[in-house]
């Protein structure tokens, strides 16, 4: 027959005896009347029962939420939106340039990279927005930020940090068919892009 595991332990808590408040066993005064700690009887010792599970549920509520490391990367992720926003914005005014000295091949490489980036940058402040607001695709969305990015670390922070665990719990993730097909889209567009920038290289060159 397997032992259970203990659900309590037991707890020394130690109380002023002039106020009844509780203090620590370092306290020199008690912080509520003031009384000095370090004389014969001016601490009341008692021995308690802790529920462990009560005190995992406290450190369960202290990890949760966009705090801490998460929301650094959501921050960095915000940041990036911006960064391929202002890229787009940048292609945009390049490719309108490019009615005025028309070249086909600039033209469409420039315009596969405006869809690109402007997709990219759609993803991420979705993202971004989706993990702020606890979504159900949040967790898979920064997953594939992550992948399309090339995040290593990042792709491990989201598998084992406990604050991710518990914000996201496993039971209420959802992976929709919509982002799968954006995040495809995206990458067929970049691998577009770069073959098409490496055949123009070499045309370049000739």
């Amino acid at each position: 027959m397997v032992d259970k595991a203990p659900e309590t332990v037991k707890k020394i808590v130690y109380y002023c005896a002039q106020c009844k408040s509780k203090v620590q066993e370092s306290d020199i005064k008690c912080q509520k009347c003031k009384n000095l700690l370090a004389a014969d009887g001016a601490v009341i010792k008692k021995e308690i029962n802790v529920s462990l599970k009560k005190d995992n549920e406290i450190e369960r509520n202290e990890l949760v939420g966009v705090k801490g490391w998460l929301l650094y990367f959501c921050a960095l992720l915000l940041a990036r939106s911006i960064f391929s926003g202002i890229i787009t914005l940048s292609l945009g005014v390049y490719l309108i340039s490019l009615f005025f000295n028309f070249n086909v091949i600039t033209f469409i490489i420039t315009l596969i990279a405006l869809l690109s980036f402007g997709l990219l940058t759609y993803f991420r402040f979705y993202t971004w927005n989706s993990l702020n607001e606890l979504r159900p695709n949040a967790y898979w969305l920064a997953k594939f930020e992550a992948l399309i990015s090339f995040r290593l670390i990042l792709l491990i922070y989201l598998y084992e940090s406990q604050r991710v665990k518990n914000t996201y719990p496993e039971e209420k993730r959802k992976s929709y068919f919509k982002d799968k097909r954006l995040v495809l889209i995206i990458v067929i567009f970049f691998v577009l892009l770069i073959s098409l920038c490496a055949i123009f290289s070499q045309f370049l060159n000739l």
